[in-house]
């Protein structure tokens, strides 16, 4: 015992410094693990929201023709009803039947956020995180939701007008009515009518949106770029 004593009185510090040095290299490895795994989360994270990026233009491409057609049907509405229809020439009345006469097939874009909800990518800023769950989750149903309503409109009401009262009808191109009679135009009022409010109410929804595409494509974009 004495021995073992007076070994360790005499080699304490070169125990001391080897303990030292397997302690040091122990931290020094679980910290360069940890570096590592931190960077793969960041690049996994970084190759997600390159993917939500293309998915959102690639959104935003088709909402700016829906609010393109939409909008146009929205100033055709307007302009048969403030006009003199009866009196309206061949070739404008038609032109603004096709016009009015239509609805946009909207696909949304979200596998990149699907994959990400069943994936182990997380998003570290949670302020962007909550802005693309309520993009997807919210928002983009409700535009969709506007957008079918539009849908169902043509299909339930404008359809059936189309077979009774037009004879030649281009989608988006002339719709012409096969007699200018009073049924004719007392019909294509109602349906003015009631297609007046839905239409103007889902095309400022749809602006809405693609305001809040372009605001989180600049988000994600300033995420990328620290």
């Amino acid at each position: 015992m004495k021995r073992i004593v007076q070994t360790l009185s005499q080699k304490w510090p070169e125990y001391l410094l080897e303990i030292l040095v397997i302690t040091i290299g122990i931290l020094g490895a679980f910290t360069l693990n940890n570096w590592n795994e931190n960077r793969k989360q960041r690049a996994d994270e970084q190759r997600m929201l390159y993917e939500i990026l293309d998915n959102l233009k690639e959104d935003r491409s088709q909402l700016l023709k829906a609010e393109t057609q939409l909008s146009n049907s929205v100033k055709s509405i307007s302009y048969m009803r403030s006009g003199d229809l009866q009196n309206m020439n061949e070739d404008t009345l038609s032109k603004h039947l096709a016009l009015f006469i239509n609805f946009y097939k909207y696909y949304p874009i979200d596998n990149a956020y699907e994959t990400l909800k069943t994936s182990s990518i997380s998003i570290s800023n949670n302020e962007l995180k909550n802005d693309i769950s309520k993009y997807y989750e919210y928002t983009q149903n409700r535009t969709q939701s506007g957008l079918l309503d539009v849908e169902s409109q043509f299909n339930v009401h404008l359809i059936p007008f189309v077979r009774t009262y037009i004879k030649n009808f281009e989608w988006l191109n002339k719709a012409q009515p096969k007699k200018r009679s009073d049924e004719f135009f007392t019909a294509l009022q109602t349906e003015l009518i009631g297609a007046k409010d839905n239409n103007t109410q889902t095309l400022a929804a749809l602006r809405r949106f693609l305001e809040n595409n372009r605001e989180l494509q600049k988000k994600i974009e300033t995420e990328l770029n620290q």
